[in-house]
């Protein structure tokens, strides 16, 4: 079987409920009908810039995976954030949720991996929760052995491009078993609003005179 998998090809998926939550904007805020006239053309924009690429990496024990949103993500971000500060959050959080959505995706990949290879995911490692830093320079190399992937990791075991992300999959002779989906329970980003059962950072503000939409 091969060694490496190679996806280009992504139905990614973008839900404006949780992009706004996110973004700590809630119906009745004064910002929220500002986000909303924008937002189609924030998703448009992004959908545009994105390349999305990911790899996995098949060991006899672990399979590493790499995931991109590609070179030109970030540098849109930035400029909606020139433009205005509402702007430049929604495109943050908007590029957020595709290289969630682009997660799950390689999720069922993996599992038609599973299948495939008639194994099993005991757990999903990742950086800082379960793994050090430096193990992202571990991911890339695994994988630049047999793939150019134009992502780079810095001194600080930082990946470039930004909206990158790499994880190591542990397996188990167990078929029935699939773990391989991040858990927000192991996540140590207290403030992040993604996580389950998480309430938002401030309860929406709602205006009197104005009814929510």
């Amino acid at each position: 079987m091969e060694k490496i998998k190679t996806i280009t090809s992504f139905d990614l998926m973008l839900k404006k409920e949780r992009i706004f939550r996110t973004a700590e904007c809630y119906p009745g805020m004064p910002s929220y009908r500002k986000a909303e006239k924008i937002y189609p053309e924030i998703v448009q924009g992004l959908r545009k810039a994105v390349s999305p690429c990911a790899w996995i990496y098949f060991g006899k024990a672990h399979w590493y995976c790499l995931l991109t949103l590609g070179r030109e993500a970030e540098p849109y971000v930035v400029s909606c954030a020139k433009d205005t500060l509402l702007k430049g959050l929604l495109a943050d959080k908007a590029a957020e949720e595709l290289l969630f959505s682009m997660d799950e995706a390689v999720a069922a990949a993996v599992k038609a991996e599973c299948r495939r290879r008639e194994v099993g995911i005991k757990r999903r490692l990742e950086a800082p929760g379960q793994l050090p830093w430096k193990a992202q320079q571990i991911i890339l190399k695994k994988i630049e052995k047999n793939q150019h992937t134009g992502v780079t990791v810095s001194d600080s075991y930082v990946f470039h491009p930004p909206r990158s992300m790499g994880y190591i999959l542990e397996l188990t002779h167990n078929q029935d078993c699939f773990a391989a989906v991040h858990d927000c329970s192991t996540c140590k980003n207290e403030e992040c609003l993604r996580k389950c059962g998480k309430p938002p950072l401030s309860e929406p503000f709602v205006q009197t005179a104005e009814k929510p939409d």
